[in-house]
């Protein structure tokens, strides 16, 4: 005989007072309430006769032994709020539990349970089986086999729980929503279809990942070192990672961005840079000195005035310059102050016709172990622009050709 007990959709907090014994199968429905806690049966005569006790959708947050009826067989506990269960919580009479919808993290067996038949621990937040779980249920597979629902929780899918891997696939018969059952990680699958080769890295793949790594680091500090300017250039032209093109003399107080050293004679080769360095976007100020050496001055004082006082100095390479003395002594200069700067602040733009060879010996060897621009390159103002100046967060995006 059932005695069937309903109080679902009532908005209860707690379960109502029983106070007589009920004979036979007693079911109490308590779904869809309000409940947080439940009666100690001792307390309740009624209430510890149960056989069923069903309070899916409340507001359970734990179980107790002492709060459970003695004789239970089925407990459905599903859309509440657990966290924690422990076998030690349930009675030993238990046949059907139903623990789904839950937040359930840990899942402890601290009492066998012989005669259950029936463990919904779906859609929680188990990541795996602990061993003592595996050995009880794989005893239950040679008894009275478990039918088990595990689907929709967070099961981790790595080498550490090969094992616990190995256990699903051995009882696979008894998990009714295997098919429905996938690793945390997604791209890995269901957890019945999980390789271990595609989660347990061999020694020789850890091995060739390390000796792999080490050799493009140092295949890659290798071209930092001997292509350092190149890269260098390349990043600046399409404008990437401009803070490594910096320079930390570019933070000097110095007057002028760049002076241009020619002779009078090719002084139909400045406009083309006035025009380009001076106006936007790049707006660099310059000291030509046609125009900012003060009347009267001696210049070899104007020459090393100017050069000190400006962050690169850039050279005009021509046939008539070679033959000038005035022009010697600032290419001299120049050397001189990237020398004792130790930085590249000579830009020696060479124009075709130029003979260096009769050049003596120190100018020679200075521009035969130099870098310089060649006027004819088509990338010249590309190459001119990466060598100037560059203040921090200058818009790299402008036309530069």
């Amino acid at each position: 005989m059932h005695f069937i007990i309903d109080c679902s959709r009532q908005r209860f907090s707690n379960v109502s007072e029983l106070p007589m014994a009920i004979d036979g199968n007693s079911i109490l429905r308590f779904i869809n309430n309000d409940i947080e806690k439940l009666p100690l049966y001792k307390d309740d005569i009624g209430y510890a006769t149960l056989r069923e006790l069903y309070l899916a959708n409340n507001q359970l947050i734990q179980l107790s032994s002492d709060r459970l009826p003695p004789n239970l067989t089925h407990l459905e506990v599903s859309s509440n709020r657990l966290t924690h269960l422990s076998t030690q919580q349930l009675p030993g009479t238990l046949k059907y539990l139903d623990f789904r919808s839950n937040f359930i993290t840990v899942l402890q067996l601290e009492q066998i349970h012989n005669h259950l038949a029936y463990l919904d621990i779906s859609k929680n937040k188990l990541q795996t089986l602990g061993e003592d779980w595996q050995r009880y249920l794989s005893s239950q597979q040679h008894l009275s086999p478990i039918q088990l629902k595990i689907s929709h929780n967070e099961w981790q899918c790595d080498c550490l729980n090969k094992q616990y891997l190995q256990f699903i696939s051995d009882i696979a018969v008894s998990i009714s929503d295997l098919a429905y059952t996938y690793c945390s990680d997604r791209s890995l699958g269901r957890l019945s279809e999980v390789q271990f080769s595609d989660i347990c890295t061999t020694t020789f793949e850890i091995l060739s990942i390390v000796f792999g790594t080490l050799g493009l680091t140092s295949a890659t500090g290798f071209s930092m070192v001997f292509f350092k300017k190149h890269i260098l250039f390349w990043m600046y032209r399409n404008n990437l990672c401009v803070c490594c093109v910096n320079y930390k003399e570019l933070e000097a107080k110095k007057l002028y961005d760049g002076f241009i050293a020619y002779p009078a004679v090719d002084s139909e080769l400045l406009p083309e840079f006035v025009d380009r360095l001076e106006n936007e976007p790049h707006n660099y100020r310059m000291c030509i000195y046609e125009r900012d050496w003060p009347v009267g001055s001696v210049i070899p004082d104007c020459i090393c005035n100017s050069i000190n006082n400006s962050k690169r100095t850039i050279i005009l390479l021509t046939k008539h310059f070679l033959n000038s003395n005035w022009g010697r002594l600032e290419l001299r200069a120049g050397i001189r102050a990237s020398s004792q700067d130790r930085t590249m602040r000579l830009i020696i733009v060479m124009y075709p016709g130029v003979d260096t060879d009769n050049l003596d010996s120190e100018l020679g060897t200075y521009l035969k172990f130099t870098i310089h621009l060649k006027r004819e390159d088509p990338n010249f103002w590309h190459k001119l622009l990466y060598a100037m100046p560059h203040a921090k967060g200058e818009n790299l995006n402008a036309e530069l050709v």
